[in-house]
């Protein structure tokens, strides 16, 4: 203990004098990734450190709430995270998570050239993105998952309305998985049976995960794609489809998630395989 409160003095003397020229300035990435132990630890080691000595700033990028949790874990539930984290951090500055630029589209060229209307695909994509308020870092990694999953289950050039399927699958399955703002985990996040029913179906809490503007942009979508009803039971309706992308993809979603069928379209215009968007689905819980 005596040669590391030594080592420790040295150097915080070091840096004052570095202090003395320029202002020195410390970065601090990925914390909220690392062990709980050891970010409380690496915490507790730059305030040892750097506490005290002027011209010096330590700038920590890290996700707050995963930080959070890391001093839970160590600490117990109980633990006023804030007031125990502002011992370490002065002010907090908030960065979101950037806008979808049109050299992205080309920065994934291999994925979008598999579709003939690449415009259209990449418009869905920006949307979808915003949307869900996907960074890029994890946007990088879902587009290639997609593309991995995409090739092992279609063969050759699909319509849009398969990279739309594939979008909606992909974007809301990442959005649903994430913890909502007290850090619980959504029930729904394995089985996405209520995405084809979002238009009527009332589902206790699931604005927590998606959002209100997640839920209306999917029943707009929905409701477009929603040619005619037709009432072919004491309680049961079929439910007519567009013959157009739109159309086609909840057709899709509905036929592989929904525990209740109830979008048709008509088998003549029907142009994609269902069984190789199951596989698509099936490829997907396994590399997911």
């Amino acid at each position: 203990m005596f040669a590391f409160k030594k080592t420790l003095d040295e150097t915080r003397e070091k840096l004052k004098r570095m202090s003395e020229i320029k202002t020195v300035v410390i970065v601090v990435d990925e914390l909220d990734r690392c062990m709980p132990e050891y970010a409380v630890k690496v915490l507790e080691r730059l305030h040892h450190l750097f506490e005290g000595i002027p011209n010096t700033i330590v700038i920590m990028a890290v996700d707050s709430k995963q930080l959070e949790n890391s001093v839970k874990k160590i600490f117990g539930n109980a633990v006023d995270t804030g007031r125990y984290l502002r011992k370490f951090i002065s002010f907090n500055l908030e960065l979101g998570v950037g806008e979808l630029q049109s050299k992205y589209v080309e920065r994934y060229n291999y994925y979008f050239e598999k579709f003939e209307e690449r415009d259209a695909a990449a418009e869905e994509l920006q949307t979808l993105v915003t949307l869900c308020q996907i960074d890029i870092r994890n946007l990088n990694k879902l587009i290639e998952k997609l593309d991995i999953i995409h090739t092992l289950a279609f063969k050759g050039k699909m319509s849009e309305s398969v990279l739309w399927f594939e979008l909606m699958w992909g974007m809301i399955k990442y959005k649903i998985s994430l913890p909502n703002k007290e850090g619980k985990y959504s029930d729904w996040s394995d089985d996405l049976y209520w995405l084809p029913e979002i238009d009527h179906a009332t589902y206790g809490g699931l604005v927590n995960y998606l959002s209100k503007d997640i839920i209306e942009y999917l029943k707009e979508k929905k409701n477009i794609a929603m040619t005619h009803t037709r009432i072919i039971g004491m309680n049961s309706e079929e439910i007519m489809v567009s013959n157009d992308f739109n159309g086609e993809a909840w057709h899709i979603l509905d036929q592989l998630l929904a525990h209740k069928k109830t979008l048709y379209m008509d088998p003549v215009n029907q142009t994609v395989d269902i069984d190789e968007c199951k596989k698509f689905i099936e490829f997907a819980k396994i590399l997911w």
